[in-house]
């Protein structure tokens, strides 16, 4: 059994991996710096996906998992009716991860679009894993499909991966010139609050 992918190709997802959740990172200070704090957390949480994934990308745990899993199923005697369990686990995959990308995307329709491309993108990434992982055969025999050296999977992976990177970079490009969010006063709150003069208007 193989584990990890030290050709170019693999070795330049990984950095594209790691580049992206780099990015993430950035858009997600600045989001912090201008008080956007649900979106800060967005990309904070992608970054994590980003990271994760790209240790799994030479570590290649879904491999390990799926091996332990055909082992307990020969073990068990329902190896044969494998196929079964694996369409369950397909649709039932397929409803979770399109139905969060679907609520995610509500919750965050008003936010800027990149925020939406970094969504398209992660779903890509998440749900390549976690189909990769069900191990259909026919399915692998798509993934591995080459016309030459051209391998289709992997380089929806890469793409998926840059289309991330450039949404971060985007984010982050849009908000150097706003305002810095001014951060409130925890040790004394009463200076937060607008000072009054005699005729009862207010001043910062």
């Amino acid at each position: 059994m193989h584990l990890g992918d030290p050709d170019p190709l693999g070795l330049a997802t990984t950095l594209g991996y790691l580049m992206a959740a780099f990015g993430c990172v950035c858009a997600s200070l600045s989001g912090r710096r201008v008080g956007e704090r649900r979106q800060s957390l967005f990309w904070l949480t992608l970054a994590l996906l980003y990271l994760l994934l790209g240790i799994n990308k030479q570590a290649d745990l879904q491999i390990l998992l799926t091996e332990r899993l055909r082992a307990w199923a020969l073990a068990d005697g329902w190896y044969q009716q494998r196929r079964d369990y694996q369409l369950f686990a397909s649709v039932t995959v397929a409803v979770v991860v399109i139905g969060s990308l679907l609520t995610v995307a509500f919750l965050i329709r008003k936010w800027p679009r990149s925020c939406g491309f970094a969504l398209v993108a992660g779903g890509m990434q998440l749900g390549y894993i976690v189909m990769r992982l069900i191990s259909f055969h026919y399915m692998d025999a798509w993934f591995q499909t080459t016309a030459g050296d051209f391998k289709v999977w992997k380089y929806m992976e890469l793409g998926g991966t840059i289309l991330c990177l450039v949404a971060a970079l985007s984010y982050s490009l849009s908000h150097l010139a706003s305002p810095r969010h001014p951060r409130p006063n925890k040790r004394f709150p009463m200076n937060n609050q607008p000072h009054r003069d005699r005729n009862g208007s207010s001043e910062r």
